[in-house]
């Protein structure tokens, strides 16, 4: 909007906070050597360790206005054991590249862990934000321990940011970013909107991708092996829920088919919308308000009518009881007895 000349920059700010952490090579701090044997195991070696150089004071890293300034006394890179550490249950990413890990886990034997993990406290151990995938690759070569920066972070900031770390890596399937997309809502009650502006991506992105999680299953492992992509996904999203958009997604897996090619099966000359209207039998107002509803409430809407259309019912799924109390929220109802 005019008059708002900073809105581009506050919709990205996290997603550049975290690059200046995760895409800078970092000094690790590393003790002075005493008179004792070597690790029976490689540790991770650092850049300073390397350089001979003093470390470098490390970026302070926040949520909203992120600068890479000043260190913050707790913003300190530790040696820390991999046995420590477990992954994230907020990483979006459900599969890691078994081809990517070795290749990092070669560059790590060669020169280390180049960049500290972030991780935050759990229990008696560490809970990874970001760098999952240097976890598992420094086990695979055979280090002990890995520099890690340890922050304090709320369940939505640790969300947030492992969602955007991943997001920066670009090759994230399109069903683990509809899972953590959705998750932002469902758990921590964002609007589309919202969610748009802390992940850095625009609100009609989010929404597409939040709708992919209303296809069926098998649907959605196609997607997770790229075998369709969420442009596939979108177009047979025109197409009513049922067998029918099943085997037209196995079918379109089979053959290779292209989008368009898809989208011409599901409705001449539209993304599908007169095939979805002659399976549902629903009108172009109806389909429409569906759509409204299922963006403004991010679930999934349906609308029945019987008779002469002037009765029927609409349909709202939740997924738990935190989601149905944040949906009555969202329609204006009070959740109190």
């Amino acid at each position: 909007m005019a008059g708002t000349p900073s809105g581009k920059e506050h919709k990205s700010r996290l997603g550049r906070g975290l690059s200046s952490l995760l895409s800078e090579p970092v000094p690790v701090p590393v003790p002075v050597p005493v008179a004792v044997a070597p690790p029976a195991s490689p540790v991770a070696p650092s850049e300073a360790a390397v350089s001979g150089e003093a470390p470098a004071p490390m970026p302070a890293l926040g949520v909203g206005d992120v600068s890479a300034e000043a260190v913050e006394a707790q913003d300190r890179v530790e040696l820390v054991a991999l046995e420590r550490m477990t992954p994230s249950p907020y990483q979006p990413r459900r599969v890691f590249d078994e081809r990517g890990l070795a290749e990092l886990a070669a560059s790590i034997k060669t020169a280390g862990v180049m960049q500290p993990i972030l991780a935050r406290a759990s229990g008696e151990g560490l809970e990874i934000i970001a760098g999952e995938r240097r976890w598992r690759a420094a086990r695979d070569a055979g280090l002990t321990h890995v520099p890690v920066l340890v922050r304090t972070l709320t369940d939505q900031e640790a969300a947030e940011w492992s969602l955007v770390e991943n997001l920066q890596r670009e090759d994230l399937n399109p069903v683990d970013r509809c899972t953590a997309l959705r998750r932002l809502f469902t758990d921590f009650g964002l609007s589309h909107g919202a969610i748009a502006e802390r992940v850095g991506l625009d609100r009609s992105t989010v929404t597409n991708f939040i709708r992919l999680g209303e296809l069926e299953p098998a649907i959605l492992e196609l997607m997770s092996t790229g075998a369709l992509s969420a442009g596939h996904g979108k177009a047979l999203l025109a197409v009513a829920p049922g067998v029918r958009r099943v085997d037209l997604a196995k079918r379109a897996a089979k053959e290779g088919m292209s989008v368009r090619r898809l989208e011409q099966l599901t409705g001449p000359g539209r993304s599908g919308a007169g095939a979805s209207r002659m399976a549902s039998g629903k009108s172009p107002a109806v389909m429409d308000m569906e759509r409204q509803l299922r963006e403004h409430l991010a679930t999934e809407v349906t609308i029945e009518s019987r008779g002469d259309g002037t009765r029927g019912t609409i349909s709202i799924a939740f997924y738990d009881l935190d989601h149905f109390d944040r949906l009555l929220q969202a329609l204006g109802v009070s959740a109190s007895s």
